[in-house]
């Protein structure tokens, strides 16, 4: 023990000595820590020392051990570890497909040009749906598809669905189509912005080349929450026409189909912070197709 000062008045001096104080430091907020049993640390002993001890006190904690053999002890001050909330930016999404239907008189010959379907031309009737397919009629027979306003014939019905695909999941999406009288085509990615045709498709189903298989889409871990731009036409070159198409995600969900509802995976728009991540679409007839 260090030794305790003998000198006159020195007992008048107790009410001199400093305060010791223990310090508890808490970690850097949001850094996560794994906890293990550890042997309890020193105290750490802070304060000056009088000027009448530092001869026989060479710190304050040979002071503090002087000032225990008088009775007094330390203070032991504990600074709570703050709590910081993170709170997640939230999106505001539409949670739909947007369409548009032609009613055009006539079809085509040959090889299908999406620039002579749809380019340029103003659509006789749009909507938003969180359906695609699930219709057919014969020639002459009247369709409304999605509850729309549109009634028309069917004979050379076109409808362009268009789209954002939000996979949440890495792995295989898969397109499955059960009819396609006369033609559906899909585009992924830029094609399906603009310049979309015949010859840059992900894939197209035509009635003559049934039975109709499936294609299939891989999402890759680091694109699981971005958004993919994504376009569905169909369309009918005279008589009967019908569609039926379904898309699954890698757990074999149905997110879109003739049946489904609402899906966080498909989206028409989606702001997140003030930033467009799925910027809205320009109006149908001012789109470039190719």
């Amino acid at each position: 023990m260090p030794t305790v000062i003998q000198e006159a008045g020195h007992s008048a001096r107790l009410s001199s000595l400093i305060n010791p104080r223990t310090s508890t430091i808490y970690p850097n907020p949001g850094t996560a820590y794994q906890r293990r049993a550890a042997p309890t640390p020193p105290p750490l002993v802070t304060g000056t020392v009088p000027p009448y001890a530092s001869p026989d006190c060479a710190d304050a904690t040979q002071y503090w051990s002087a000032c225990q053999c008088f009775g007094l002890t330390p203070t032991t001050v504990t600074i709570n570890t703050p709590t910081t909330t993170i709170v997640a930016p939230t999106a505001t999404c539409t949670r739909a497909v947007q369409y548009a239907i032609y009613t055009p008189t006539s079809g085509w010959t040959g090889n299908a040009s999406i620039a002579a379907l749809v380019g340029g031309k103003v659509p006789d009737g749009r909507g938003w749906s969180q359906k695609l397919g699930g219709f057919e009629a014969e020639g002459g027979q009247s369709i409304s598809p999605y509850g729309g306003t549109v009634n028309a014939p069917c004979d050379y019905n076109i409808i362009d669905h268009r789209l954002y695909l939000h996979p949440l999941f890495p792995g295989v999406y898969t397109f499955s189509v059960s009819v396609a009288d006369d033609l559906l085509a899909l585009w992924l990615g830029p094609n399906a912005v603009s310049g979309f045709s015949i010859d840059n498709v992900a894939f197209k189903w035509e009635w003559a080349s049934q039975p109709w298989p499936n294609f299939q889409y891989t999402v890759s871990p680091s694109a699981v929450g971005t958004f993919i731009p994504m376009r569905v036409l169909w369309a009918n070159n005279g008589g009967r026409g019908a569609l039926g198409v379904s898309l699954k995600d890698p757990n074999g969900l149905e997110i879109l189909g003739a049946n489904t509802d609402v899906s966080d995976q498909i989206v028409w728009r989606c702001v997140l912070m003030g930033a467009n991540q799925a910027p809205i679409w320009i109006d149908w007839e001012t789109e470039s197709p190719a």
